[in-house]
Order: structure tokens, then C-alpha cells, then sequence
């Protein structure tokens, strides 16, 4: 988290962090992080009223209500962002550039990010290092080549009317009437993997503990530096902000 809000969090002018996390060491590090930005609002899950069911939108709601001035936040574009998630363009370029066309909504890209065998043998070296020490811009450095999936990461709240409901598996909200979707994409590179040391990926090569274990499929995609479903991170960002619009400007890999 520590990382990500460097990276991210003087974008926002207010930022809430909703914390699921039940360990009490590490979400105090993440609170002790968060209290070092003004615009940023922390809050565990543990100390808060959970609406039931829980649910991608009924849980963004509740980030939702611990806004400050929430109300004030009408004509804003919302950014429902995730810290495993490095965002490549600055939310007002995409926002501007969504304006520009009369959308309301946009959906981002993503380039994946999956650790090979010799970075997996650091990431077990890194947890052990002290919390500020550790980087997984640094630990975990090529993406799959050939994967495509889209996100809708950004809205404008436009209207009142825009509300979240119950609806799982949607990070925008539920109730989004007069919806324009953009008709380009922002870009992230996506480090989806919940479990930092050796044992995170089996020995065939699978991730053992990510919702998207699917993903590992193959032992090459982890074992083969040559393979060619994956090349270096820094290197697939270099190709794609040759020609993407709005430009990249966040320096992350």
C-alpha cells in the first residue's frame, strides 16, 4: 500500500481507503500509511457496520458513505481503484479526454503482471525485509503478453441518481441510468497475487492463491524466461505508451 499511494494518491482529491484486511499488525501499517496524506480517509471493515450481502457494489458503497462531503462530489469523476492496480495515464487526462467525447464512464485495459521463478525465489526475501523495503514494482517484473480484459474503473457523478445497489462482479455502480461509455480505454498493470513468498505458485506452475488462478495455466508462462506468453513489464509499457491516448505520465516499472 505504501507504494501505491507514492505512486497514486496525489491524484485524488479525496481518496478512501476501505481495509478488509483482519490482521491487526498489518492494517495498522496500511492506517499508519494512510494518515501521512491529507486528502486520504482510512477505515477497516472490522470496526464498520457491513452492509449484507456483501458485494463488489455493496462494499464500494460503503467507501461510498465515508466520503466526506459526498454530496460535493457531484460534476467529479469517481475512480474505483485497487492497490494491486498501477495506473499508466493520470485519471484528469482520461477523464478530460472521456469529456471531450460526451462519455460518462470508461473502462481500462490491463497488462498482467505474474512473478517467474527467479522472481519468485526474492518475493519470499522481500516479506522478510522490513514493510517499507518492499516493492512489487521491483520484485515482480514481466506481464503476459496475449491476456485482454476490461475493467470499468472510472465514472462521472453526474446524477444523484447514480447509486450503488446489491450486484456482485460490478465495480461500477448498479444504478447508473443515461450511461456513455467511453470509446477508448485507460491502461494498468495489474500484480494480482495475494500471497508474497515461494509457496504462492505450485510446482506445475499454477498461482495457488489468487482469485485468477486460472490464469496460470501453463508451467511455461512461469518457468521460461523466452516463453512467449510473457515479456518484461517495463518493455510492453514502453510499446504501448508509444501510442496511446491520452499519453502516459506515471513512471511505475
Amino acid at each position: 500500500m505504501h507504494t501505491w499511494l507514492a505512486v497514486h494518491a496525489w491524484q485524488f482529491e479525496k481518496l478512501v481507503i476501505l481495509d478488509g484486511t483482519t490482521d491487526a499488525d498489518y492494517s495498522s501499517r496500511v492506517e499508519s500509511q494512510a494518515k501521512l496524506y491529507e486528502n486520504v480517509v482510512y477505515a477497516n471493515e472490522r470496526k464498520l457496520s457491513v452492509p449484507m450481502p456483501v458485494t463488489d457494489n455493496t462494499l464500494r458503497g460503503l467507501a461510498w458513505s465515508l466520503m466526506p462531503n459526498a454530496s460535493e462530489a457531484l460534476g467529479h469523476w469517481i475512480v474505483v481503484a485497487h492497490p494491486d492496480e498501477f495506473y499508466l495515464q493520470r485519471f484528469s487526462d482520461l477523464a478530460n479526454q472521456a469529456e471531450a467525447q460526451g462519455a460518462n464512464a470508461l473502462s481500462m485495459n490491463i497488462l498482467y503482471a505474474l512473478p517467474y521463478a527467479n522472481d519468485r525465489l526474492h518475493l519470499e526475501d522481500g516479506v522478510q525485509a522490513a514493510y517499507q523495503d518492499f516493492n512489487i514494482l521491483y520484485r515482480v517484473r514481466y506481464c503476459l503478453s496475449d491476456y485482454s480484459f476490461l475493467e470499468n474503473r472510472m465514472y462521472k457523478y453526474e446524477s444523484q441518481d447514480i447509486l450503488w445497489g446489491n450486484r456482485h462482479a460490478l465495480t461500477r455502480p448498479e444504478h447508473f441510468p443515461a450511461m456513455r461509455e467511453a470509446n477508448f480505454t485507460g491502461w494498468y498493470v495489474h500484480y494480482k497475487l495475494h500471497n508474497f513468498d515461494v509457496g504462492a505458485v505450485t510446482s506445475n506452475g499454477k498461482v495457488a492463491h489468487s482469485t485468477w488462478s486460472h490464469i496460470g495455466s501453463s508451467a511455461d508462462i512461469y518457468e521460461s524466461l523466452d516463453d512467449v506468453h510473457a515479456k518484461l513489464c517495463s518493455t510492453m509499457v514502453g510499446e504501448l505508451c508509444r501510442s496511446v491516448e491520452p499519453p502516459c505520465r506515471m513512471q511505475i516499472v
